[in-house]
């Protein structure tokens, strides 16, 4: 609308609608859309003398006044007040949202990692290159180390990976043990410990020739020894036996492994979700994955407060281990418990 345009209304109005729209009409309208102007409060508060004038905008994006012959009101019509299903609690919704999606999922966190990745190939120096091959918020934690006799029988790096060699002369047992007591992590996190490697075994004398995994009190124990808590003995044919307070018969031997799989153990209390080093008596839980699948759960064990160490065996077989990995799991944070029960409240009232 122009202004000589306005000039054809009498003065009153067009001196109005012409102070309302000085050049140009700024129109919340699309002539895509083809439909009129909506009418802001401030229009139908100047228009509201008009009585029989109604302005509207035409689909080809003309405004004009149109004479309907009855008054308009005061103000515009309220619009019926149409929530949408659930807009009520939308806010609540939001928070409960907000609350876990700032809390996150419960994350490692990682104490020690170890490559393997310098060569190192004597025992007498096994400890030499730690700095370059371990990460994680420990920094650096050294190994002790026990030979059958020969210096390279244990290794720290031999082609990227800890190298035991258990098979000289026979019936000989090698060991590398970490100088830390890792229950004193898990109990300040209380948390679960969580370690993992990948591990192969071969060159074995028989099939059933073996490396193992042990926690407990002490370091470079053989695999049945009492102080070791729990026990995990990898053979050269795939087998596996688990083994509890170093006693026999075992406490489990159907799950199966190939060389290189990814072993993890994750070391709880019975809820799975705190320390199991926390004095719990009799009730620790052990669940051990092979490539992240659960290969098999073994319960009521018992540990204590010292029984964190964790030892490498190898004996009468040559036994690689590679990409260690050792953290704690904390439990779920409060906020995310507290967004979880929140939404689970929203959808019990709504239903």
């Amino acid at each position: 609308i122009s202004r000589e345009t306005l000039r054809g209304f009498p003065g009153k109005y067009g001196h109005r609608v012409m102070k309302l729209f000085p050049a140009t009409i700024p129109a919340p309208w699309s002539p895509k859309d083809q439909t009129f102007l909506r009418p802001e409060k401030n229009i139908w508060e100047i228009l509201s003398g008009f009585h029989p004038l109604i302005p509207f905008l035409s689909v080809d994006g003309c405004f004009g006044l149109l004479f309907s012959g009855q008054p308009l009101p005061a103000q515009p019509p309220k619009q019926p007040n149409k929530k949408k299903p659930g807009m009520k609690l939308k806010k609540t919704h939001l928070a409960a949202v907000a609350a876990i999606t700032l809390a996150g999922p419960a994350s490692a966190a990682v104490l020690l990692t170890d490559n393997f990745d310098t060569n190192n190939e004597s025992a007498a120096t096994f400890n030499d290159n730690l700095a370059t091959d371990q990460g994680g918020s420990l920094g650096t934690v050294t190994y002790t180390t026990v030979t059958g006799g020969a210096d390279y029988q244990v290794q720290h790096s031999n082609a990227g990976n800890m190298l035991l060699v258990g098979n000289l002369f026979g019936q000989r047992d090698v060991f590398a043990s970490l100088n830390r007591n890792f229950a004193a992590d898990a109990n300040s996190a209380n948390a679960a410990l969580e370690v993992s490697f990948t591990v192969e075994v071969f060159d074995g004398f028989t099939p059933g020739d073996w490396a193992a995994f042990s926690i407990g009190s002490g370091q470079n124990n053989f695999v049945l020894n009492s102080a070791n808590k729990f026990s995990a003995l990898f053979q050269d044919d795939g087998g596996t036996q688990q083994f509890k307070n170093g006693t026999t018969p075992t406490i489990g031997s159907s799950a199966t492994f190939t060389d290189g799989d990814t072993v993890k153990f994750v070391i709880s209390n019975a809820a799975g979700t705190g320390s199991a080093f926390s004095s719990n008596g009799d009730t620790d839980v052990v669940n051990m994955y092979f490539n992240n699948t659960l290969a098999g759960t073994w319960t009521n064990l018992d540990f204590g407060s010292g029984d964190g160490y964790l030892t490498f065996e190898g004996r009468n077989s040559n036994s690689r281990f590679d990409n260690l990995s050792i953290s704690t799991i904390p439990e779920p944070s409060a906020a995310l418990l507290g967004g979880l029960g929140l939404l689970a409240l929203l959808r019990r009232r709504r239903a």
